[in-house]
């Protein structure tokens, strides 16, 4: 089985944060850059599913080569191959656009992929690269099996409230990883540095059919700021009282 695991390397942390000159994502004074939490995940799932149902796992990213470091942790971990499409699209459907098309070139059977990155926090990525390949999606993903027909997968999704939901999904398809669904493995120094030294393969916007200037990116940042704190009012009396100032409240609002 052919599995691609679509990973972002986020920072670990954002200090002063402000839009960018040229509008379309925050600037900051980053920390450390580490690997997205439920992409990790993803990882996890898809190296167990390799020595479970055989074939290889190859992580697939966008992002400059400052991320090759953490690129090779996912090798660390257990993934054959990495690579990297040299871009950096503030825009999550430019993103998907280059990965799909990155996707297609690489080959594949199985895509997982994290429910969201720690900086954006938009959730589209993953969805918009199955919207994009033409294939099924389950997002929110617990827990991978293999099917009882052929070409199939048993996904446990999580809906919400403690409530799970198992379905069957025909491959090829992509699935969108929550985190903390199985515990995450450790990487031993040893392994981090022979892993550091394997190639990660570069891919262009151009190798892909993607022309980043054309194509654009739909996104401006307007501003950034701190949520406005909420004034909760004490409303002090008799049932009645009470009830009434509430309904008067409500009545002003609208």
């Amino acid at each position: 089985m052919r599995i691609i695991v679509l990973l972002k390397v986020v920072p670990s942390n954002v200090a002063s944060p402000r839009p960018a000159r040229t509008g379309d994502r925050i600037t900051g004074k980053f920390g450390p850059r580490v690997m997205n939490e439920s992409d990790e995940y993803a990882l996890e799932h898809a190296v167990a599913l390799s020595e479970t149902l055989g074939g290889e796992v190859t992580i697939l990213s966008a992002g400059g080569k400052s991320s090759e470091k953490v690129l090779a942790k996912g090798m660390a971990k257990g993934a054959a191959k990495a690579v990297r499409v040299g871009a950096n699209p503030p825009d999550p459907g430019l993103t998907a656009m280059l990965l799909a098309a990155a996707a297609r070139k690489i080959g594949y059977d199985l895509i997982l992929t994290g429910v969201e990155s720690a900086d954006v926090m938009a959730s589209r990525v993953g969805i918009s690269t199955a919207e994009k390949l033409g294939i099924p999606f389950v997002y929110s993903v617990r827990e991978i099996k293999h099917g009882e027909s052929e070409n199939t997968l048993l996904v446990s999704k999580e809906l919400g409230g403690g409530i799970t939901q198992m379905v069957e999904i025909k491959l090829p398809a992509l699935l969108c990883v929550q985190a903390c669904s199985i515990p995450l493995s450790l990487v031993s120094v040893t392994r981090l540095l022979h892993a550091r030294n394997q190639p990660v393969k570069v891919l262009t916007p151009k190798e892909l059919g993607i022309d980043e200037t054309t194509t654009g990116t739909k996104v401006k940042v307007l501003s950034v700021f701190h949520p406005e704190k909420n004034r909760a009012k004490i409303i002090d009396g008799t049932p009645a009282v009470v009830s009434a100032r509430v309904i008067s409240l409500i009545e002003e609002a609208l």
